[in-house]
C-alpha cells in the first residue's frame, strides 16, 4: 500500500527520510521508490497500513503520537 508520496516542488521539504525512519523504529517494513523525475514514494505492507498512516499523520503534522 502507498502511504507517503512526494514531489520535487522547491517549497516542498522532502520527509520521505523521516518516515522510513520512524516506520523502521517501528519495525514497519517498506519499500521506498525514486521515480525518473525526483520524487518518491513510500510503501507498506496492508496489514501496517493503518499504523504505517498514523507515523505519517504525525510526522507531516508534526504532532505527538496519540
Amino acid at each position: 500500500m502507498e502511504i507517503y508520496s512526494e514531489g520535487t516542488e522547491e517549497n516542498e521539504d522532502p520527509k520521505a527520510w523521516m518516515i522510513e525512519a520512524g516506520l523502521r523504529e517501528n519495525l514497519i517494513r517498506s519499500r521506498t521508490e525514486d521515480m525518473e523525475d525526483g520524487s518518491r514514494r513510500v510503501f507498506v505492507m496492508p496489514d501496517d497500513e493503518t499504523q504505517a498512516r498514523e507515523i505519517v499523520r504525525e510526522i507531516t503534522d508534526g504532532t505527538p503520537p496519540a
